[in-house]
C-alpha cells in the first residue's frame, strides 16, 4: 500500500489510522504478499474500502461502528479489525458479527500482532517453497503449481481407491 492509498482510506472513511498500521502498510514487510486480499492482513486499499462488514451484510450482519476498521481475513469469514478508539487494539470478529459472543479483543497492539503475524507468514511461505522476499507473481506461480500437484495427487488417490474397489468386487464375484 502506498502513502497515497493510506491517505485515501482515511479521507474516504473519515478515520485516522494508527501510526503503527500506517508505517507497516506503507512498507509492506512481506514483498511476495504485496497487494494481497487473501491473508490475515490485506494490502489493498480498494478491497479494504469495499469491505462489506462495515456496512452490514446479508445474513444479519449489523453495520460496524465507525471505530472499527477491517484489516483483512484469511478467507474464513472472520476478519481482524482495528479498534480506532483503543489506539491500535486488534479484534477478531466472529463471522463479521461484532455482537457474537466469540468476537473479542485479541491484542492491545497492532504493532505486536503485526510483528508476530508477518514473522509467521514469512516462515509459512518459506516452508511452502515461496520466497517471502520474492514478487507476488512468483508467489502466485508457486501456489498454482502446488494446487496442480495437489489435484494430481487427489486424482491418483481416486484411481487407486477405484482400483481397490474394482479388485474387491471382482474377487467377490468369482
Amino acid at each position: 500500500m502506498t502513502d497515497e492509498d493510506i491517505r485515501r482510506l482515511q479521507e474516504t472513511l473519515g478515520i485516522t489510522l494508527p501510526a503503527s498500521y500506517r508505517t507497516r502498510m506503507a512498507a509492506f514487510p512481506v514483498p511476495a504478499a504485496a497487494g494481497n486480499t487473501d491473508l490475515g492482513v490485506w494490502d489493498s486499499a480498494d478491497r479494504l474500502l469495499q469491505c462489506r462488514a462495515r456496512r452490514g451484510a446479508p445474513g444479519g450482519v449489523k453495520p460496524w461502528p465507525a471505530r472499527f476498521f477491517a484489516i483483512g481475513h484469511a478467507g474464513d469469514g472472520c476478519p481482524h479489525a482495528l479498534d480506532l478508539e483503543a489506539g491500535d487494539a486488534v479484534w477478531w470478529i466472529d463471522h463479521c458479527h461484532l455482537d457474537n459472543p466469540g468476537s473479542h479483543k485479541e491484542t492491545d497492539s497492532f504493532s505486536a500482532r503485526a510483528d508476530d503475524y508477518f514473522a509467521m507468514l514469512r516462515e509459512e511461505m518459506t516452508g511452502e517453497g515461496v520466497d517471502p522476499n520474492g514478487t507476488p507473481a512468483e508467489r502466485a506461480a508457486k501456489e498454482a503449481k502446488g494446487a496442480r500437484e495437489s489435484a494430481a495427487g487427489c486424482v491418483l488417490a481416486a484411481v487407486v481407491v477405484a482400483a481397490i474397489v474394482f479388485g474387491i468386487l471382482w474377487f467377490l464375484r468369482r
